[in-house]
């Protein structure tokens, strides 16, 4: 009798320990995607002996991506300026509403910003004395961006090769990002403001802008042109640990 409980006891672990098996091979399939996961497998792939290069150009990869952020914030969606913009004391803004029409960038428009500031500024990473035991050759890199309403996520490969003491090391990463930015929601905000005002020029749209979840400020920058600052007061939009603002211009005949 007492060798039947046993081998009663003996299955039921094996079953228990098969059912643990099947999820964890479910929870590292469902995982596999993620950009933690990936980042921590990338980390743990890379050799003691470049990981400085690896961890700088992480970093700098990051602070691209906030700063690319932050700008496009100020300057109305843009990194690059269009032809038509106004000057503040604090920033060049672009126009989200310009002569009855709407000309707020799209969300793709701005993703491109982005990731094309990022491609543009990273190789200048190579020149920060920090890397002077490395000599640093930085390829071609690939950058994708997503606006989320609470994030903005960067994908960026960059293929290094990192030669020191005459031993050269092939570096081709992948760095993700995800930076606390509420900017999608906040161009969906923007586009209400704008539309708004297509409907019914230099009505400013003040009950709506009350009723957000943002400190939506109007300021008259001349006698047709008025300047709209979306601010997150609620901490949840802090690339870089800084409080965030998304600043267009509205143009009126």
């Amino acid at each position: 009798m007492k060798k039947r409980v046993r081998s009663q006891v003996t299955i039921f672990i094996i079953i228990g320990i098969f059912i643990i098996l099947i999820a964890v091979t479910a929870g590292l399939f469902l995982i596999k995607d993620n950009r933690v996961v990936r980042q921590f497998i990338n980390r743990n792939s890379v050799s003691s002996e470049v990981m400085p290069v690896y961890e700088f150009f992480n970093d700098c990869g990051n602070q691209r991506a906030i700063d690319a952020i932050r700008i496009v914030g100020l300057q109305g969606g843009y990194v690059d300026l269009p032809k038509n913009y106004i000057i503040t004391k604090f920033s060049s803004v672009s126009y989200g509403y310009y002569l009855g029409k709407n000309t707020l960038p799209s969300k793709q428009m701005i993703q491109n910003e982005i990731s094309s500031y990022i491609h543009a500024t990273v190789p200048f990473c190579i020149e920060n004395e920090s890397l002077h035991d490395f000599k640093v050759n930085v390829r071609e890199i690939s950058v994708n961006t997503t606006i989320n309403l609470k994030d903005v996520q960067v994908s960026l490969f960059i293929p290094i090769s990192a030669t020191k003491d005459n031993k050269t090391y092939k570096l081709d990463e992948f760095y993700y990002y995800e930076i606390p930015s509420r900017l999608g929601d906040m161009l969906n905000v923007a586009n209400n403001i704008v539309n708004r005002e297509v409907k019914d020029p230099k009505n400013i749209p003040l009950s709506y802008m009350a009723d957000t979840d943002y400190n939506v400020l109007s300021m008259s920058a001349d006698n047709d042109t008025i300047v709209y600052a979306i601010v997150d007061v609620s901490n949840k939009s802090t690339p870089g640990g800084i409080g965030y603002s998304f600043v267009f211009a509205n143009k009126f005949e």
